[in-house]
């Protein structure tokens, strides 16, 4: 895991090189000052002859001023570097959900991806901007501090040296290992309230009507305590941490001491100012480490979206392939469909030939897979027991965005963005005012459009809050009107209309839908010219 969130790091290490140059500098400073008026005053002292500004305010001022400047540039690189490659993450996992979308994202629960593409995403920046670059630069300081501890005092550099690995890596490392577990149990705890939040927040109508809150805030609530005993456990394993590292420090001290007595006879002033400073970059990485357990499950749960693997069966080719020449402009061929950890299928060997100008109503008892049916055709789902193609050519993940540019697919459940008319209506493209008004008309939605104080700009609101449920249906219609795709495949589309509307915008969309492929899935669709067919999905089988 760490070689793979290095790899990320690939494209950004010069600024994190520099980060790093400065913060060593910046370290060496605050070891430097302990160091120079250590020197100054073992020169006093001793007696010596000492020079104030020269030999201490002058020194002190410049590292200062340096320690200044290396901090803002170490702060602004890092995190500059650390921001950017949380951006390439974040497309990244919007790419792979992309590639997924639509079929199995319906896998995935939505509280628990918003906490990975969120919540877990920021916590990699822990790990860039706050553990590549202190572990580096404690490795580094350590070097030079027993390095010239060597030349004040010989041998016993080795003591601080090792003092330092104790603090810096022992103690930290043992932690990490000790905590790992419980940080992924509160990373997946946090995930799974989120998935509990969002869900009372899809479902607050139903959960009021049965009077069910009540229930729902206590698991809320059990959940929260579970997970604030998780962050306790935590913090009491930090504190621990801290204990043994200032225990270890003190005792260490205090045995340096002797061991520089014993050998030497006496202590200097710059090699205690040594000591003292020498510990400052090794405890800022340890309280790195307290993030650490949530840090990298955090990164194993985002990592593991770029490598998941999804129940969908995908093409082991990606290369287009070619169907037979036809005229037929979508096929279905020996289709089945099974639900998952089950031994019943929804239907099998389905295969069916349909072509423009055609109009087919499907309908059939519910749960007799008419949905199901119609994302097949949309290449919404896809299969690897059966074949679906549009105009000759077989379709799969690697082509079948070409498919959709020709192909409208109006779910049950009419999706209102939170935003205004127009952009509920163009979603991405750009049409003239004249043509959204046009669309709104055709689907007797002129009386809305007028009612609206700004127009087409108007803010239909959170969940289209603005909007009636039948209103919505026909936005979803204008929609389908305004892209003038060459099929057009509807789950129940007019389900909330009354009777009256609906004739009127059947009646009005059946000329632009004249020279179009039209499936329909509808349980009491009236008749809306002589070319409509009715097909019969029962037992698995559909009955032309």
């Amino acid at each position: 895991m760490i070689i793979r969130l290095l790899n990320f790091a690939r494209p950004h290490w010069l600024p994190l090189s520099v980060s790093l140059a400065c913060r060593v500098l910046n370290q060496l400073g605050t070891i430097a000052i302990l160091v120079v008026a250590g020197h100054y005053a073992q020169q006093l002292f001793d007696g010596e002859q000492t020079f104030l500004w020269q030999q201490l305010i002058w020194p002190l001022l410049v590292i200062g001023a340096g320690k200044a400047f290396c901090r803002y540039i170490e702060q602004l690189s890092g995190h500059n570097a650390a921001f950017r490659i949380q951006e390439d993450l974040r497309n990244q996992v919007y790419w792979q959900l992309e590639s997924q979308a639509p079929d199995n994202i319906h896998l995935l629960s939505t509280g628990d991806l918003t906490a990975r593409v969120v919540s877990d995403i920021e916590r990699i920046e822990v790990f860039y901007a706050h553990t590549i670059i202190p572990v580096l630069s404690a490795l580094i300081v350590s070097a030079f501090v027993t390095y010239y501890g060597y030349l004040l005092s010989g041998s016993v550099a080795l003591i601080l040296c090792g003092l330092l690995l104790v603090v810096g890596l022992f103690i930290p490392s043992w932690h990490l290992m000790r905590s790992y577990t419980l940080g992924s149990t509160l990373r997946r705890e946090f995930g799974q309230l989120n998935s509990r939040l969002t869900d009372i927040v899809a479902g607050v109508s139903e959960i009021q009507n049965w009077h069910a809150m009540k229930f729902f805030q206590q698991q809320v609530s059990d959940q929260g305590k579970q997970l604030e005993q998780y962050h306790n456990q935590l913090a009491k394993r930090n504190g621990l941490k801290d204990a043994l590292t200032d225990l270890v420090i003190g005792l260490g001290f205090l045995g340096f001491v002797l061991q520089v007595w014993w050998l030497e006879g006496e202590v200097s002033l710059p090699l205690l100012c040594l000591y003292a400073g020498a510990f400052g970059p090794v405890l800022a990485l340890t309280r790195t480490f307290e993030d650490l357990p949530q840090t990298f499950p955090a990164c194993v749960r985002v990592l593991s979206m770029l490598t998941k693997s999804f129940d969908s069966a995908k093409p082991e080719c990606n290369k287009v392939k070619k169907a037979e020449p036809s005229n037929t402009l979508l096929k279905v061929d020996q289709l089945r469909h099974q639900y998952l950890e089950r031994s019943d299928g929804l239907f099998r060997d389905i295969s069916l030939e349909l072509n423009a100008n055609q109009y087919v109503i499907i309908q059939g008892e519910s749960g007799s897979g008419k949905t199901t049916l119609l994302r097949y055709l949309a290449a919404i789902y896809t299969s690897d027991q059966g074949s679906l193609s549009f105009n000759g050519e077989l379709i799969d993940h690697s082509n079948r965005l070409d498919m959709w540019q020709n192909c409208c697919y109006i779910p049950q459940q009419t999706i209102i963005f939170p935003a205004s008319l127009r952009y509920n209506l163009c979603l991405g493209q750009e049409y003239s005012d004249e043509l959204l008004v046009k669309a709104l008309q055709l689907v007797c939605l002129d009386p809305l459009y007028l009612a609206l104080e700004q127009g087409l700009d108007t803010e239909l609101g959170l969940n289209g809050s603005r909007v009636s449920g039948g209103e919505a249906q026909r936005i979803a219609l204008a929609r389908a009107w305004l892209r003038d795709a060459s099929v057009y495949l509807l789950d129940e589309a007019f389900s909330a209309l009354d009777k009256q509307t609906e004739k009127e915008i059947r009646h009005r969309l059946e000329s632009h839908w004249k020279n179009k492929l039209v499936v329909e899935i509808a349980h009491q669709a009236e008749e809306v010219s002589q070319r409509c067919q009715y097909w019969q999905l029962q037992d698995g089988k559909l009955i032309c």
